[in-house]
């Protein structure tokens, strides 16, 4: 009796499921009933797959689809024969095997970047080739292009090979750490978002910590720690690796890079004149506390590293639905009742520079600060947040006519520096006759 099921398909048969039981190594036979065996169904082997240790695909077989062997988890050797053409996305998930050889007959291999195993192509393969680090696909020009590293590659620095031409969006989401990336002058396109790794979102990893760039390519450059890519009307940051706290971004730039930022240690960011475009969550994983916009005039606060999971969300709203950034979803999240000295720093920068915010957005920001002026001033002291108590003296919250009030209230914090900040600012714009405001 067969060990496997399978399907009629147009040159033979579409094995379905693997039924055997107890056996560490497996030979797929070429023929089944008489039948050629061309396809490994996706699941094939999801359900007796434990215990195999070895596994060896015919030559017969033209395509193993997506996730067909991924069940074995036990696996030690798989072996690969010419005459396979296809392979699917996550066909191997088993961290257990070292490296699968890839016969030369490979034309497509799908997702590469998902496998958990490394691959070797085989000397002659017309359609990709590896190294020790990466998988590259041939183009019909003679070049390549970066698919993906392999994952579990411990690598210090890695050079690009010259000839590569462009690096496909998910090449590194198997990075761990790599401290240099040398990138070649032969390389024309870099995905957006390709550079940076999302496998370790909790543990603020920079990925790639320095990008050099061969002095002879004519589209990317190194400039004050950043690479960017500049091409006719683009000039894009692509990623930034500095460990700067303070960035101003240079005049002319168009284009903010998908993640540009990922993981930096960057608190405070000004975008220049002329930025015509900020793809998707460029400070993702960063503590920013502050972005401003030069062709506006405007600033923004974040909470930074004391509010994380409002962090996270406000961030997001660089590039999101299609925006340079969302106002109006950053209003509905920060404008609430609940007050603590974080919120009421992003309250009183965003009605101090309250650009494309609401009619009723700007009234409810008022009310709310106004209803509890008093403690939101104490918590603002109890910091010392001076930025804060200025801006809402610009802003009208604090005016003439309950100034005093609000010095006595923060005369009552440990520091007085919030208080003398106010006293000041009150002695040089509001005119209260017979008040001394002097120190």
């Amino acid at each position: 009796m067969s060990e496997y099921l399978y399907e009629d398909v147009s040159d033979g048969i579409r094995l379905t499921e693997y039924t055997g039981e107890g056996q560490e190594e497996v030979a797929i036979p070429e023929m089944i009933d008489g039948k050629t065996v061309v396809i490994i169904g996706g699941g094939a082997f999801d359900h007796h797959e434990e215990g195999i240790r070895e596994l060896i695909i015919p030559g017969s077989v033209r395509k193993i689809e997506a996730s067909a062997i991924e069940g074995c988890v036990d696996l030690k050797r798989l072996v690969l024969n010419e005459g396979l053409q296809i392979i699917g996305s996550d066909f191997l998930c088993a961290d257990t095997v070292e490296e699968a050889e890839i016969p030369k007959t490979v034309y497509r291999i799908d997702e590469p970047w998902n496998l958990n195993v490394k691959l070797k192509v085989e000397t002659g393969n017309p359609f990709h080739m590896s190294d020790d680090y990466a998988l590259y696909r041939r183009l019909d020009d003679g070049m390549l292009t970066m698919e993906g590293i392999f994952p579990n590659i411990k690598k210090k620095e890695y050079t690009i090979p010259d000839g590569c031409t462009a690096i496909e969006e998910h090449a590194f989401e198997n990075l761990d750490e790599l401290d240099v990336l040398h990138i070649p002058a032969s390389m024309k396109i870099i995905e957006e978002g390709s550079l940076t790794s999302l496998n370790h979102p909790f543990e603020y990893r920079r990925g790639i910590k320095k990008i050099q760039v061969d002095e002879d390519n004519r589209l990317f450059h190194i400039e004050n720690n950043g690479l960017y890519y500049h091409k006719g009307q683009i000039y894009e940051l692509i990623r930034f690796f500095g460990d700067d706290k303070e960035v101003s971004l240079p005049d002319g730039l168009t284009d903010l890079g998908v993640h540009a930022f990922l993981n930096a240690p960057v608190l405070k960011a000004t975008l220049p004149t002329g930025l015509r475009t900020i793809h998707e969550a460029p400070f993702r994983g960063t503590m920013i506390e502050e972005v401003r916009f030069s062709d506006t005039d405007t600033k923004i606060c974040f909470p930074g590293k004391a509010y994380p999971s409002l962090q996270e969300e406000l961030i997001a709203e660089f590039g999101h639905h299609s925006k340079n950034f969302d106002y109006e979803d950053y209003d509905r999240l920060v404008c609430t009742e609940y007050l603590n000295a974080d919120r009421i720093r992003l309250f009183a920068a965003r009605l101090e520079y309250p650009y494309q915010m609401s009619k009723d957005r700007k009234t409810a920001y008022i009310e709310i600060l106004e209803n509890h002026l008093q403690d939101a001033l104490k918590q603002a002291g109890d910091v010392s947040d001076i930025d804060t108590i200025i801006s809402l003296c610009r802003s009208g919250i604090i005016h003439e006519d309950n100034s005093t009030e609000c010095v006595n209230t923060l005369s009552q914090c440990k520091d007085k520096g919030c208080m003398r900040a106010l006293m000041d600012y009150m002695h040089e714009h509001f005119q209260q006759t017979g008040s001394d405001f002097s120190l």
